[in-house]
């Protein structure tokens, strides 16, 4: 069988080489067209075009994209060496006064056949922003991503440049060395400096960086303007700029353009971070090791870092041992152990739940729960025992010895250290409780199986058999490990809940792009939830039923929180009142797209969905289920929409309709309070000899799944 695989793998190399050979043999005898150079510039009110074509040409032809209007030009010198030269009135009467994206096309002598103006061999251009105005009308020459010439007339340009990275790592004097490649479309590049921005606190660290204007690079580009950009910053210095621990830090790019203005933009990861194989960045000062540990974003492969701290002779105790992992690995089953925990500042979850179920009912199972040591919901669990607090070294010896990782979120949000180096010491098989039903969000750029940013999940918990098909078809899991158990939560949540206070509670999701303030106050995301929140209406209707309402914000917009500050408004803080406790005394549940939604609505209670920016919200990433059919509650768009809707539940005495209540219970299959044991049951026999051969066929994906 091996060797008919092989013969099999020989003829198609063959077949292969022989398609090679043909192609170069046709290339040779002259038959493939080449178009070799290119040069564009705006001279004396007129766009001027020269080369070298492998095909005699002899007009050029503007193509209006919206409209397909063609208007047609004759070449200045037409014939394979061409030049034209096209007055940028004519390419502002092409656009018919309306705002317009301009094609440019030669056209052959013979057979009149036509081939954009772009993505020639070489193409040469002035290092400046080719623009100008005609009759109040701006005129742009634009390069597109796949390497054509665009004339933009009538709309306002922007900056648009686009940044790769060559290296981004530590030297020996402690300094983090940068070299980055930025290609802009349409502006120069004067300027540049690199942004360390950390996202909760909105801490900034900036450093100024040189700028080379890349002549061979702009060529090979198809006219892109290409800039090599080079510096250093002291680790210690980017450490003492952004000190909150536990925050993610941005990397950007400002560069300020030959016209004075300034672009913000992102920084790609190098292949080592997305590969895993860069190192972190280390600052010892006194007795602390500030680490920032590299890691490529799940959406953008952007470069960012995790922030953490430890005591400095901890962070090098965990170094050594992670080293020992091998021999560590040979003693995990004897006395094996289990960390159980949600994100390190929190026990509210299915993390929560589960610990205490397996503590009360299974206490001789050696159980812990992962905390920080200043969580506000340490109460919650320290009375149970067996609670290890985040990064000490009794985290590290358990995390090494762990022989199950079972969490709310991502495993690695158990382990002492995100270092991929720590990371790659954790053996123990990884459950996935998880925090929220999938449905609304799709969540597979985080979560799918093929996310190169994390390791997979080996057990993946849901609460239905939809929820399941959801998770092997989109995430690509097998379906054996896909588990139906339930959460943990639900024992708790549906446990008799008591009659519910007037209390309409609102929980807005977060956005990933609304994390900066400016960016937040200038959104229609806060302008709709507040404008709802203080609505004449919303207050009337409220005093006729006797109600009142109360905001949650999301743990990611909770820094937004003194902007909703408002006699009109009760807002509860973290740590201030547990989630689970809430939904269970509240009447009625407004949300956009928060997978808490169901849960509120397997009580058999109304929830209104507020999908103001329902198309922005799904443009890139579809919804599991039909949002406008499939959700347990109304979908409304406006804020006057959304006020009616909590009239009517109210007027219901705010208990959800028969069709909504069915549409929930598609996705609870097991309503007998008795999630935690199947849960256990998984937890406890996660470990299969085949779970041996399951990593190892993971292990080839990612590598096989990773990005160039």
């Amino acid at each position: 069988m091996v060797a008919r695989s092989f013969a099999s793998l020989r003829r198609r190399a063959a077949r292969v080489l022989r398609r090679i050979a043909a192609g170069a043999g046709r290339a040779g005898d002259g038959q493939t067209p080449q178009n070799t150079s290119l040069e564009i510039d705006l001279v004396d009110g007129a766009l001027v075009l020269g080369g070298h074509s492998a095909t005699p040409v002899v007009d050029v032809e503007l193509v209006a994209r919206a409209t397909r209007a063609v208007t047609t030009i004759p070449l200045a010198v037409p014939g394979s060496d061409f030049r034209a030269v096209i007055a940028l009135e004519t390419l502002v009467a092409s656009a018919a006064g309306t705002a317009e994206n301009i094609e440019l096309f030669l056209v052959a002598h013979e057979g009149r056949s036509r081939q954009r103006v772009g993505n020639f061999l070489s193409t040469t251009r002035p290092e400046r922003r080719l623009s100008s105005t005609v009759g109040g009308v701006p005129v742009v020459i634009d390069v597109t991503d796949y390497g054509n010439v665009l004339v933009m007339v009538g709309r306002a340009i922007e900056p648009r440049i686009r940044v790769s990275t060559l290296v981004a790592t530590e030297t020996i004097a402690g300094t983090l060395e940068i070299g980055l490649i930025a290609r802009s479309a349409r502006d120069s590049i004067d300027e540049a400096r690199v942004r360390f921005r950390a996202r909760q606190s909105d801490a900034i660290f900036e450093v100024p960086l040189e700028v080379t204007f890349d002549a061979d690079g702009t060529r090979r580009e198809h006219g892109r303007l290409v800039y090599r950009i080079h510096g250093g910053v002291r680790v210690a210095d980017v450490v003492a700029a952004t000190p909150t621990a536990g925050e993610v830090v941005d990397v950007w790019l400002v560069a300020k353009t030959g016209e004075g203005r300034e672009s913000t933009v992102r920084v790609a990861a190098p292949q080592s971070v997305v590969s895993r194989r860069a190192r972190p960045l280390v600052a010892t000062a006194e007795d602390n090791a500030d680490v920032l540990v590299p890691y490529a974003t799940a959406r953008v492969h952007a470069l960012s870092y995790a922030r953490e701290r430890f005591v400095a002779d901890d962070y090098r105790y965990m170094l050594r041992w992670a080293r020992l992992w091998p021999l560590i690995s040979l003693v995990r089953w004897v006395r094996p152990v289990w960390l159980i925990g949600e994100v390190p500042y929190k026990a509210q979850d299915n993390g929560m739940h589960m610990f205490r179920y397996i503590r009360t009912r299974h206490p001789r199972r050696r159980a812990f729960y992962v905390i920080e040591r200043e969580s506000p919901d340490l109460g919650k669990v320290s009375d149970l025992g067996n609670v290890v607090f985040f990064g000490s070294r009794e985290h590290i010896r358990m995390a090494l010895r762990a022989s199950r990782f079972a969490g709310s979120h991502h495993a690695e949000y158990l382990f002492p250290s995100r270092d991929p180096h720590v990371v790659g010491a954790m053996r123990g098989v990884r459950v996935f409780l998880r925090h929220g039903v999938t449905a609304m969000k799709n969540m597979k750029h985080v979560y799918g199986r093929a996310v190169d940013a994390q390791r997979p999940a080996e057990r993946y918990i849901v609460a239905s058999e939809r929820e399941r098909s959801i998770v092997v078809n989109d995430y690509g899991y097998r379906r054996s490990q896909v588990i139906v158990a339930g959460f943990a939560r639900f024992d708790v949540l549906l446990d008799h809940p008591p009659a519910p206070q007037p209390t309409v509670l609102v929980m807005p999701t977060w956005r990933g792009d609304l994390l900066r303030e400016e960016a937040f106050l200038d959104s229609e995301y806060f302008a709709q939830w507040r404008g709802f929140l203080l609505s004449t209406r919303l207050t009337a209707v409220l005093a006729e039923h006797g109600a009142d309402v109360t905001l949650l914000l999301h743990p990611n917009m909770r820094k937004f929180a003194e902007y909703f500050d408002h006699p009109q408004i009760r807002q509860v803080h973290l740590g201030e009142a547990d989630v689970q406790d809430l939904l269970r005394s509240s009447a009625m549940l407004v949300t956009d797209m928060s997978s808490v939604a169901w849960d509120f609505a397997f009580l058999r209670r109304p929830v209104a969905f507020f999908l103001f920016d329902f198309e922005t919200m799904t443009r890139n990433r579809e919804s599991h289920v039909d949002i406008l059919t499939e959700l347990p509650g109304p979908v409304v768009l406006s804020v006057d929409a959304l006020v009616d809707s909590i009239d009517t539940a109210a007027r219901s005495g705010f208990v959800a309709s028969d069709a909504d209540y069915a549409k929930a219970r598609v996705f609870l299959t097991h309503g007998d309070l008795r999630n935690r044991e199947r849960v256990y049951r998984v937890i406890r026999f996660a470990w299969r000899p085949s779970t041996v051969f399951a990593r190892i066929g993971e292990a080839i994906k990612r590598r096989r799944w990773a990005p160039n």
